[in-house]
């Protein structure tokens, strides 16, 4: 291990950073290093959530690509931009969806060489 790199197999890899936060920090103190992650994306997509919510009403599951376009038009009905909180969450649709398995399920059917991902309310 040389300047934060690993040799392993004649490949060099980087490290990931990580921060260390003492045992007995206080809850601020974990947000600032970094802790708070996934529920700042939770909150910044929670219109999405809502909208997803509605949608999926009635429906045993529905395809990503499908459930991609339904909340593009709502939220678009409803004056937000998809686009722009996708950007406020930097991940993708399914990302976004693994972070709240309370109330959605990803359901992966393998198909060949491609796996394709339908989302239903659990």
């Amino acid at each position: 291990m040389q300047a934060g790199r690993v040799l392993a197999g004649g490949q060099e890899y980087p490290l990931k950073q990580i921060r260390i936060v003492p045992a007995n920090a206080a809850k601020s103190d974990m947000a600032r290093a970094g802790a708070g992650g996934p529920e700042k994306k939770r909150s910044a997509g929670a219109p999405i959530f809502n909208a997803l919510e509605g949608i999926l009403q009635g429906e045993e599951r529905m395809s990503m690509t499908k459930a991609a376009e339904l909340l593009k038009e709502q939220l678009r009905a409803d004056g937000k931009d998809y686009a722009a909180i996708m950007r406020e969450v930097k991940g993708r649709l399914i990302d976004l969806i693994r972070l709240d398995p309370r109330c959605f399920q990803l359901v992966e059917q393998p198909q060949g060489t491609k796996t394709w991902y339908y989302v239903g309310l659990k």
